[in-house]
């Protein structure tokens, strides 16, 4: 599920995956069963180890998610926070989603040529850096909204002159939202646990209110919107996440 901009950030940095475990206070357990989302909506976060040098610890915290039914994307948006005042490097940040495609358009300049009907998890919106992020909340968290629309549209070129356009497919994609962490480990012995949170807000009228983030300690986030039309803003179940400082 995780989206190909933050697997190739993870290669750069030669990340481990980690965890997409949940920690209760004996250890660690497997993830928990939090609730219902909506239908056809899955989600995870998941923790990489990219390094421990010179006691600062660095991770990237990625949140995919994936929806495979129809839903139109108003104003939607993504959260992640996290404990322990961990520093976001906000240039990291990555905002993705990709899908098959739907061909609606499509020339072959030869037999030997094939215009496939559906392409393989292709990346038709990429946000970085500062573009993936809506609010920057110093040590606590950040979080993105964006609209997506099945008018999206790319063109792929093949041999001789062929090619296809392929529209986003609304009902069947991933989205993934990520970013790298630091933190400098006060004690060089301690290798204790912290934990992230992961959240996905759907929209499920179209209207032209505006909203915000509000972060707030201990870490957790809402949004901020008129009373009158919070109704139609839908939060979805917690995405936890564990992991330790030096692995």
């Amino acid at each position: 599920m995780t989206g190909e901009c933050s697997k190739r950030q993870l290669y750069d940095y030669k990340a481990v995956f980690e965890s997409d475990m949940a920690v209760t206070e004996d250890g660690i357990m497997p993830m928990i069963d939090l609730g219902h989302d909506w239908e056809g909506f899955t989600g995870k976060l998941t923790v990489s180890h990219i390094s421990y040098k010179d006691n600062v610890s660095e991770k990237q915290l990625s949140f995919n998610w994936a929806w495979n039914k129809e839903m139109p994307v108003f104003q939607d948006a993504a959260s992640i926070y996290w404990g322990d005042s961990f520093t976001a490097l906000p240039d990291t940040a990555w905002l993705q989603f990709c899908s098959d495609g739907i061909r609606t358009e499509y020339k072959t300049t030869h037999p030997s040529i094939t215009v496939p009907k559906n392409l393989v998890s292709a990346s038709f919106y990429v946000y970085r850096g500062l573009e993936a992020i809506t609010n920057y909340n110093p040590n606590i968290g950040i979080a993105a909204r964006f609209r997506i629309s099945d008018e999206k549209t790319i063109r792929m070129n093949y041999a001789s002159g062929s090619y296809g356009v392929y529209k986003f497919d609304i009902g069947n994609y991933t989205g993934t939202y990520s970013i790298i962490i630091v933190k400098a480990n006060s004690n060089p012995d301690y290798n204790g646990y912290n934990s992230a949170v992961a959240n996905y807000f759907h929209w499920t009228t179209e209207t032209s209110y505006d909203f915000s983030f509000n972060f707030s300690l201990p870490p957790s986030v809402d949004i901020n919107v008129d009373p009158n039309i919070k109704q139609y803003y839908q939060k979805s179940t917690d995405k936890p996440v564990a992991f330790r400082y030096k692995n």
